[in-house]
């Protein structure tokens, strides 16, 4: 998408994609400068396999998301190098900017997954939260599941959050670098480590 998408305040009611290729969601790729908002996304069903990058309303955004939501279920299936990965409820790799979002989506994925985005690189998530369960690998938590540099503000996670390898917390699985800032966030959900030599929140024990 290069440009603006205004739903109006609309709603896209049981989208089902089921993808093997490319970049999955309702969106391929949002591009730099490009606007989606005030759209909602009701009872998604969205699989991927062998895909990277999956997320309801968009798979890779490097634009503004603004006043979006999406209700329902994102998997993303492992089945080679790197398959699996950046999946979210909302965005599966996010670049740009998030405001006031949300997702109630069951989201379960191999690599950086998260509740409302899987891999978030410079990007600003404002005034959004997610609300589902989050199941992968690693990388995983309840908002975001890994985020390099940005911010995140007033933003919330509720959902149940499990992992099977490590970096796995209720808010973000991962924080990938030095220059990020949260503020006035927080998360409820449980979170499970199903490896017992695994800790949440970080690397193997050593």
């Amino acid at each position: 998408l290069s440009g603006t998408l205004t739903g109006l305040g609309h709603t896209i009611n049981n989208l089902t994609i089921s993808s093997t290729v490319g970049h999955t969601g309702l969106i391929g790729t949002v591009e730099e400068g490009s606007v989606v908002r005030d759209i909602g996304l009701l009872n998604v069903n969205i699989n991927a396999s062998g895909v990277k990058s999956t997320g309801s309303l968009a798979a890779w955004s490097m634009g503004t998301i603004s006043n979006a939501y999406a209700t329902g279920m994102v998997t993303s299936q492992d089945t080679g190098p790197y398959s699996g990965d950046y999946t979210g409820g909302l965005i599966g790799h996010a670049e740009g900017n998030i405001i006031n979002s949300h997702a109630d989506v069951a989201v379960a994925g191999a690599s950086q997954v998260g509740g409302l985005v899987g891999d978030g690189l410079g990007c600003d998530i404002t005034g959004s939260y997610a609300t589902g369960r989050v199941t992968g690998g690693d990388t995983v938590g309840g908002l975001v599941g890994n985020f390099y540099q940005g911010t995140i503000t007033d933003c919330y996670a509720t959902g149940a959050v499990t992992g099977s390898d490590y970096w796995t917390g209720g808010l973000v699985g991962n924080l990938n670098s030095k220059s990020y800032t949260i503020t006035d966030c927080y998360a409820t959900g449980a979170v499970t480590l199903r490896l017992l030599d695994r800790r949440p929140g970080g690397k193997p024990e050593q």
